[in-house]
C-alpha cells in the first residue's frame, strides 16, 4: 500500500476507534477529548471559555482550596489529573454524560476531574480529586485489580465534609460496637454493587464506606496513607493493607 494511503487508513481506523469508545464507554472518551472540547486553560484547570471573571476567581479558589484540604489531610497530591469546571455541560459532548456534581473519569493512567454546576464546592472538589490521586498512587493495574469501589468511595469521603454522609457515629472511631453496622460495604466492589440502588441506600453506602476507611486510617495514621497505597501499587492485596 502507498503511504499516504496506509496513513489515511490509519487515520480512519483511528477515527473509527474513537467513535467506537465514544458510544460504547462515553466517560472514557469525555476523558480521552476533554482537551479537543473547546475549553480554556486556566493554571491548572479547563473552564468553559466564555465563563465570568468571578466565575475563574470561583474555580481557581476551589482548586486551590480542594488541593489544601486533601495537604491537610493525607499530604500534598501530585497526580497530573485534568480538573474541569463546567457550568453548562450539555452543550459539551461527550460531557454531556456526566453527572451534575462530579465525576472522575479515567482511561489508562489518565484521570480527568469533571466538576458539574452542582458540585461547585470544596467537597466534591476534594472528593473527586483522591479519586484520582488513588489512581496515581497504585497505578492503573493496580487500581482495576485491587481496589474495590467501596474503598475508593471511602477514601475519597476523607475530604468530603458534607453532613448528609456524615451521620452520627459513622466514623473512626465514634462508630462503636453498638453502632451502626457499616461492615457490609466490603462486599460492595463494583459501581454496579455500589450505586445501583435507591437514593438512600446510596447514601447510607457513603457513610458506611467513609467509616470503614476512617477506622483503618484511625489505626494506621492519616498520613500513612500514601505509603499503603504504594504498598498496593507493589503488588500486595488490599486485604493484607487493611490488616496492617
Amino acid at each position: 500500500m502507498p503511504r499516504p494511503k496506509f496513513l489515511i487508513a490509519i487515520a480512519a481506523a483511528f477515527a473509527l476507534a474513537l467513535i467506537g469508545l465514544s458510544l460504547a464507554v462515553p466517560t472514557a472518551a469525555a476523558c480521552a477529548l476533554v482537551q479537543h472540547q473547546g475549553l480554556q486553560k486556566l493554571e491548572q484547570t479547563l473552564i468553559e471559555p466564555d465563563a465570568s471573571e468571578q466565575d475563574r476567581a470561583r474555580f481557581l479558589q476551589l482548586a486551590t482550596d480542594a488541593r489544601a484540604r486533601i495537604t491537610r489531610t493525607f499530604g500534598a497530591p501530585h497526580a497530573p489529573a485534568e480538573l474541569v469546571f463546567l457550568q453548562r455541560r450539555t452543550k459539551l459532548w461527550p460531557l454531556a454524560s456526566v453527572g451534575s456534581f462530579g465525576s472522575t473519569l479515567m482511561i489508562g493512567t489518565r484521570a480527568c476531574v469533571i466538576i458539574g454546576p452542582k458540585g461547585q464546592s470544596v467537597d466534591v472538589v476534594a472528593h473527586e480529586l483522591m479519586h484520582a490521586e488513588l489512581l496515581d498512587r497504585v497505578g492503573f493495574w493496580g487500581r482495576l485489580t485491587r481496589i474495590p469501589v467501596w474503598f475508593d468511595e471511602g477514601v475519597g469521603m476523607q475530604v468530603d465534609y458534607r453532613p448528609d454522609f456524615n451521620l452520627p457515629q459513622a466514623s473512626g472511631e465514634a462508630l462503636s460496637q453498638t453502632g451502626p453496622q457499616t461492615d457490609y460495604v466490603r462486599r460492595l466492589k463494583t459501581v454496579h454493587q455500589f450505586s445501583d440502588v435507591n437514593t438512600h441506600q446510596l447514601i447510607w453506602n457513603y457513610v458506611a464506606a467513609k467509616a470503614e476507611v476512617a477506622r483503618w486510617l484511625a489505626a494506621a495514621g492519616p498520613g500513612n496513607l500514601y505509603p499503603q497505597l504504594q504498598r498496593i501499587r507493589n503488588g500486595e492485596t488490599l486485604e493484607k493493607v487493611l490488616q496492617q
